[in-house]
């Protein structure tokens, strides 16, 4: 909601929304504007929709009934930009908010709130079509001066996103890791919000940069040094640069970390972690510890045997 008063904020000083030429487009878009900060949204949009009938070029008018679009519940009962009164699906309401940006950058190309909303509603989908529609629209947002830091973190993550569904080795997805890690790395020291350096390692570790990974799963384990999510990714980290030992200490803890946890399923965490630890036990020759771990997934397994295989 800040984000939202913020950019209203800017439209009705750059477009002089509620100037006098056209009154009752005026009184609709300030009607509009109250019932979208009270979280009417349905009822937002039915008056913004009163007012663009009554003024096409009505900037205001589209940015707030776009953003009472994206703010629909699912199949919630509400009017359609071309009049019928429906139960709108999430997907739908968010082309239609998206179709109401598109229409305040038309009207107003120099402007940013147009381009920011489009890029905070498309870049976590689940298609690359729209990532990379959210990039070029945050990276236009930014450059026009939008100060709201979440946009690069925003941008970061579209990026990540379109780079993890791309083969490592592709130009493109290096690229966007790049782009993303850059993304990443300023949005922290606006925010001072150490947990995205997990995300950033994520991609250091895509890049196979496993060192750098490392340095920042440490980074957010120096204050989440509870996270068995974390642990577990640092203690894979090790195991693939052959640190066993550091490896099995994150392993362990994880373990101990998931059995505290009341939300953490132990038992499918154990079937994942402890096979891993088991490899680096292998690997240090740690017979006795290997065969105490083998023993938690299956008391009637041969452990010689096991022992044995490549």
């Amino acid at each position: 909601m800040k984000i939202f008063l913020t950019i209203i904020a800017v439209l009705v000083f750059v477009f002089g929304a509620f100037g006098q030429e056209v009154v009752d487009y005026n009184t609709l878009v300030k009607d509009c504007q109250t019932s979208a900060k009270d979280r009417k949204f349905s009822e937002a949009i039915s008056l913004c929709s009163d007012a663009i009938a009554l003024n096409k070029n009505g900037t205001n008018a589209y940015y707030i009934r776009a953003y009472a679009y994206s703010k629909l519940r699912d199949k919630e009962l509400a009017r359609t930009p071309n009049g019928s009164e429906i139960k709108i699906p999430r997907d739908q309401s968010i082309i239609f908010a998206v179709a109401d940006a598109e229409k305040c950058i038309q009207l107003s190309p120099k402007e940013y709130p147009g381009y920011s909303l489009i890029g905070s509603l498309l870049y976590n989908q689940q298609i690359n079509e729209y990532r990379i529609k959210a990039v070029n629209n945050l990276g236009e947002a930014i450059r026009l001066g939008d100060k709201n830091k979440e946009l690069y973190e925003f941008r970061a993550i579209a990026n990540k996103n379109i780079a993890l569904s791309m083969p490592p080795t592709a130009p493109e997805a290096k690229q966007r890791a790049e782009q993303a890690i850059a993304d990443y790395e300023t949005y922290i020291k606006l925010s001072n919000d150490t947990l995205d350096y997990r995300f950033q390692g994520e991609l250091y570790e895509f890049l196979g940069k496993y060192d750098l990974a490392i340095a920042d799963y440490t980074k957010v384990l120096a204050e989440y040094e509870n996270s068995y999510e974390l642990l577990l990714l640092r203690g894979k980290t090790y195991l693939k640069v052959k640190k066993y030992q550091p490896a099995i200490d994150d392993f362990t803890t994880a373990l101990g970390s998931a059995d505290d946890d009341e939300d953490a399923d132990s038992d499918d965490l154990k079937k994942e972690i402890v096979p891993l630890r088991m490899q680096a036990y292998k690997a240090l020759k740690m017979k006795n510890e290997f065969c105490e771990d083998l023993k938690k997934l299956d008391e009637k397994a041969n452990c010689d045997k096991e022992w044995k295989k490549k």
